[in-house]
């Protein structure tokens, strides 16, 4: 409903109200031709009546005036009239008597038109009010979702401003880049992988193909192809377009270029030539040599670094979703780089509210709130990350369909052993037993119940996670007797 509509509504109602308070106002005239008083007292009357409709706002509608008075009635300044009981003494009206019961009945009639009238135009007017409210508060929310929303860091970081998201598109012709990595052509590609050869694939997952190749400035890379071109395998290249354009951390993967030439969707990374800590927990490289207690500290602690720097260092805060072993990446002397951030969300609501989203993930490693009801929270990674410290400290995957039936899972069967010497015994990872002292590994078993609690509210932030193992390996430090260096 426009504002023209409204105002139509608006003046038919007071024509409505004028009409039948004229009406009302000739009825009581047509009253007082049958009573036996002067014409020259119902003029009077009529003229207060008009006066008075006037001041309440009419002017317009009036019936017309009463009825001329008939020459064998006096007027008003007429010369005195004989009469029975005033003595023949001049007499000149000075108004009309009118009953108290008339007058009474009007005055309830003309109020009783006046609000009924006003809640007829406050009805019919409503829907256009509303109709207008509710366009603009529209209006207002389409263009706040039009903005694009930045990733900035707290003022005492390193600004992580992010350059991908506005400057990224996708369409049906395809997508288009224009941020700061570089744009590898696919003949780049092609090259640097020996045009996708099965021989140089170093990975896969669900979302594409990872292979191992060479620029041709002679710089090693890790090269994922998409693998499949769909609205939702877009959404997650884009994703971690966005996020790897922008997020500077020395224990976050570093994104080299990207290509978006013909069909393939390419991201080009910095090559960790280590492999990834599930590989060397649970796949060839545990027969060939474990990861001794030092190093495995060590991993856990910057990759604690690097998870806490996205929950805390930026603005707004960054969900990874799909922490894992398989995603912390290793170098030669083991430092860890976070990677994979295709699934990774922004926390956009204020305090500790939860995010609505697609349940997406690793079985083993999603937290409970988030498995049950699609609700996202920072601490929900903090469970996966207990999750994966629960890996380096018993050295077994997070679901084992071997087991028993109720024991597939390794948070349910080993958190309760957690609390004690024995049970401790039973769950930790016998490549490591001799190497350690209890006081260490019962400190580390703490933190991993903490992180893995049922309830939300009762885990840790991430930087508390991140003190609590930096005085562990403050003190291993002492015990070595040496100094080393985090990466």
């Amino acid at each position: 409903m426009s504002g023209s509509s409204i105002c139509f509504f608006l003046q038919a109602t007071t024509w409505t109200i004028r009409v039948v308070a004229a009406e009302l106002l000739e009825a009581s005239a047509a009253r007082w031709r049958g009573t036996g008083v002067s014409t020259a007292g119902r003029w009077t009357t009529w003229q207060r009546r008009r006066l008075a409709f006037w001041n309440l706002g009419g002017g317009w509608g009036f019936p017309p005036s009463p009825p001329v008075a008939r020459s064998s009635v006096s007027a008003i300044d007429d010369g005195p009239y004989s009469g029975s009981k005033n003595h023949r003494q001049a007499a000149k009206p000075l108004g009309v008597y009118v009953s108290k019961k008339t007058r009474d009945g009007v005055t309830r009639g003309i109020i009783a038109v006046i609000i009924l009238s006003t809640f007829s135009a406050f009805v019919v007017c409503s829907p256009g009010i509303i109709w207008l409210i509710v366009s603009k508060y529209r209006a207002c929310v389409e263009e706040l979702e039009h903005i694009p929303q930045a990733i900035t860091s707290s003022p005492a970081k390193p600004p992580s401003t992010l350059v991908g998201a506005a400057s990224m598109a996708i369409g049906a012709s395809g997508t288009t880049y224009t941020g700061l990595a570089k744009n590898f052509t696919l003949s780049d590609i092609e090259r640097a992988t020996n045009w996708f050869d099965d021989a140089g694939v170093i990975g896969e997952g669900g979302c594409g193909v990872v292979y191992g190749g060479i620029l041709d400035n002679r710089v090693a890379v890790a090269v994922k192809v998409l693998k499949r071109i769909d609205q939702h395998g877009e959404q997650e290249f884009l994703a971690e377009v966005e996020m790897l354009s922008c997020l500077h951390h020395r224990n976050q993967f570093k994104m080299i270029g990207i290509c978006t030439e013909g069909n393939r969707h390419c991201l080009v990374y910095e090559l960790v030539p280590n492999g990834s800590l599930e590989f060397h927990l649970h796949g060839v490289d545990k027969e060939i040599g474990s990861l001794d207690w030092g190093a495995r500290i060590k991993i856990a602690l910057s990759a604690a670094r690097g998870l806490a720097y996205l929950h805390e260092d930026c603005s707004p805060r960054v969900i990874h979703r799909d922490f894992k072993s398989s995603n912390i990446l290793l170098e030669h002397d083991f430092p860890p780089k976070v990677s994979d951030f295709g699934l990774a969300r922004t926390e956009m609501d204020e305090g500790n509210k939860y995010v609505p989203t697609h349940i997406m993930g690793t079985f083993g490693y999603l937290a409970l709130e988030y498995a049950m009801t699609g609700y996202l929270h920072v601490k929900s990674d903090v469970y996966s990350y207990g999750v994966v410290l629960l890996e380096l400290l018993t050295g077994r995957k997070p679901v084992n369909l071997l087991q028993p039936p109720g024991q597939e899972n390794l948070v349910a069967r080993a958190r309760p052993l957690l609390t004690d010497k024995e049970g401790l015994e039973i769950v930790i990872d016998p490549s490591i037993k001799s190497d350690i002292s209890f006081n260490s590994i019962s400190k580390v078993a703490a933190i991993v119940s903490m992180c893995d609690q049922p309830e939300a509210s009762n885990r840790p932030f991430m930087g508390e996670v991140v003190q609590a193992l930096r005085l562990i390996w403050n003190e291993l430090d002492e015990i070595s007797g040496r100094s080393s260096e985090l990466a």
